[in-house]
């Protein structure tokens, strides 16, 4: 029987966003520079006032540590 990988939540508050790069730095994989110089994580739907999205359980130190980093703090990690 296949083993289902877990899918980790993040919380994207993208209004409050300034465009540092931290996450697009520490995870180019789920996160990238939108038109408006805004980062924006792949796929991820709006739901109330913030983005939410999930990412692979591989994923979650590099966006935890973009948790950390970001100068505005609107990147959340459920975990």
């Amino acid at each position: 029987m296949a083993q289902t990988k877990r899918k980790i939540k993040v919380l994207h508050y993208r209004d409050r966003c300034i465009g540092c790069g931290a996450c697009v730095a520490r995870d180019p994989k789920n996160w990238f520079t939108d038109f408006d110089g805004k980062a924006t994580l792949k796929d991820s739907k709006l739901k109330g006032n913030c983005y939410q999205g999930e990412i692979d359980q591989q994923d979650y130190d590099a966006n935890k540590k973009a948790e950390m980093e970001c100068p505005t703090a609107v990147i959340k990690i459920e975990d």
